[in-house]
């Protein structure tokens, strides 16, 4: 995929059709409907381009790496595991969003289990709908971060 490219043809299709519209009927609406198109163009190239800051990868990043180090060797007075950090990020990243969502499916069904045991119970919910949990989960706080401005150029 090349998203600049894509990018660039989209600004010239909606350059065309734009010109196409001020000779149409109900030009009003024809160019309502292209201003969508538009900002979702714009959108994207903001995004591309770096508008915004990489500060919120930053924080995320290191808030990882702190829990990262609290469960580790740190506290054992072992040094700092740098590499072993960095060799596990690189592999979270390389594995991707499917391995970290199974992951925390495999980590809520191992704790239901281990409740429900407590109570003579053999019962947990579905991979499937924990799966479904936590892609809720995760769009709600999508939604829910706060941009800050001092992320954008």
């Amino acid at each position: 995929m090349k998203p600049y490219k894509h990018i660039q043809d989209s600004k010239k299709v909606l350059k065309s059709l734009i010109s196409e519209a001020k000779t149409m009927d109900n030009v009003k609406t024809r160019l309502t409907e292209l201003n969508v198109l538009i900002k979702l163009v714009n959108s994207f190239d903001e995004m591309l381009n770096k508008k915004y800051y990489t500060e919120f990868f930053d924080i995320l990043l290191l808030r990882r790496m702190a829990m990262y180090f609290s469960y580790h060797e740190v506290y054992r007075g072992e040094g700092v595991p740098l590499d072993q950090y960095g060799y596990e990020l690189n592999r979270d990243l390389r594995f991707g969003r499917e391995m970290a969502v199974n992951f925390i499916v495999d980590q809520l069904q191992t704790h239901q289990l281990a409740n429900n045991l407590k109570k003579d119970k053999i019962k947990y919910d579905s991979k499937e709908s924990l799966e479904i949990i936590v892609e809720k989960y995760l769009l709600d706080v999508k939604q829910k971060i706060q941009w800050d401005i001092k992320w954008k150029k």
